[in-house]
């Protein structure tokens, strides 16, 4: 029979995934098990040898537990041969066929030593981006340009008194990229130039976060224009143009920039508490897996969906114990105000980066909004 073609040895090396299944004991339990196949061999099982090989290539349940009413965790784990080693085949064995399946969640994923070492993790991540803002311990503070609508000059006036007032860092909006009103090339180069022309001014580094997602074939030449013209980092929206594209870009020798990434049609996702992914591997451990040196994520003050359960646990994994891969910078926003920070301040600590864009609009000026801001952060306990 073909099926004893099949590669009779393994390595023994296997990750582990976290699920919540969402029903009574039993319908959970034959979930679980269910999952095993379903991202695995995808077959009948009867149909194969019963032998050790086969045993050990489909996923295991290693415990089942109850956590509440209809709702069960169990932790599975996979081998390592599963995946290809890279991004997408790992994250097709995590969830692939299963998203299309209700009421199934991934909680956690633990990567053991030989598959970490297939990744480079952040360039910079939250040590490096400090080291060059030149912040070695407050908040940061990271500006939105907003209103989608405004012209390439507009916008990096705006870029300017951000950088003027005190800024950390200044993000095109998610939904800036090559339109009309701004073009990309046009858009990137005053933005940037006004940035260092700031920066020159306060004696300080505001870096300027290129938004250079856009169709696949035009991410990486954006990517390359941004630093030749002075920008500082880039933003990425993973959602859109791929993991895998955070990972080609980080490798990239020729632009070493740190990569924001943004949550934009991720949201799916994560928003719901049965489906998708919790914030720790949403926002924290696939980022650092695939390079990216800073998330944002919603805030649990804000207009979009979050908890502090997840905020928290989000945080948290930005920083847990990754071997080599380096810890990423946790970001909030999502409708910041200035008026939110004290809350926020005694909520996070001081390893956070405030996303803040419509909130800043609301002073005299940008500048004296980010100075206000700024002097906050600084008296920080």
């Amino acid at each position: 029979m073909l099926y004893q073609e099949a590669i009779k040895e393994l390595s023994g090396i296997r990750f582990l995934v976290t699920y919540s299944f969402f029903a009574d004991e039993e319908e959970a339990r034959d979930s679980a098990e269910a999952t095993c196949g379903e991202q695995t061999i995808e077959f009948p099982p009867e149909l194969l040898p019963d032998n050790s090989y086969w045993a050990a290539f489909s996923g295991r349940v290693e415990s089942f537990e109850k956590l509440e009413a209809q709702r069960y965790i169990a932790k599975i784990s996979y081998a390592m041969e599963t995946t290809s080693l890279d991004i997408v085949q790992i994250l097709n064995v995590i969830y692939g066929n299963i998203a299309q399946i209700r009421s199934i969640r991934v909680e956690d994923v633990e990567f053991p030593p030989e598959m970490l070492s297939n990744f480079k993790g952040p360039r910079f991540g939250l040590e490096g981006i400090r080291e060059i803002c030149g912040v070695p311990e407050r908040s940061l503070i990271c500006a939105t340009l907003k209103p989608m609508g405004l012209t390439s000059v507009c916008y990096a006036e705006m870029c300017y008194e951000f950088a003027l007032g005190g800024s950390d860092l200044i993000k095109d909006d998610h939904g800036i990229m090559d339109q009309s009103f701004a073009r990309f090339e046009e858009r990137v180069e005053k933005c940037a130039q006004a940035v260092l022309k700031a920066n020159a001014e306060t004696g300080e580094t505001c870096l300027y976060a290129a938004n250079v997602s856009g169709p696949a074939d035009e991410v990486m030449d954006r990517a390359l224009y941004a630093k030749k013209v002075g920008a500082g980092a880039l933003l990425v929206l993973p959602g859109l143009v791929g993991w895998d594209m955070v990972r080609l870009l980080r490798d990239n020798d020729d632009l070493a920039l740190p990569i924001l990434i943004h949550g934009a049609f991720s949201g799916l996702y994560f928003s719901s508490i049965e489906a998708g992914f919790s914030g720790p591997v949403a926002f924290s451990i696939i980022p650092r897996l695939v390079g990216a040196d800073m998330y944002i994520m919603p805030n649990y003050i804000g207009r979009l969906y979050s908890t502090k359960q997840e905020c928290l646990a989000a945080a948290a994994a930005a920083k847990r114990d990754m071997g080599h891969i380096r810890p990423i910078f946790p970001g909030t926003g999502g409708g910041t105000t200035l008026q939110t920070i004290p809350e926020l301040m005694d909520f996070y600590g001081k390893d956070v980066c405030y996303i803040m864009g419509g909130g800043l609009h609301r002073g005299d000026s940008l500048a004296e909004s980010c100075r206000g801001f700024r002097k906050m952060l600084e008296e920080e306990k």
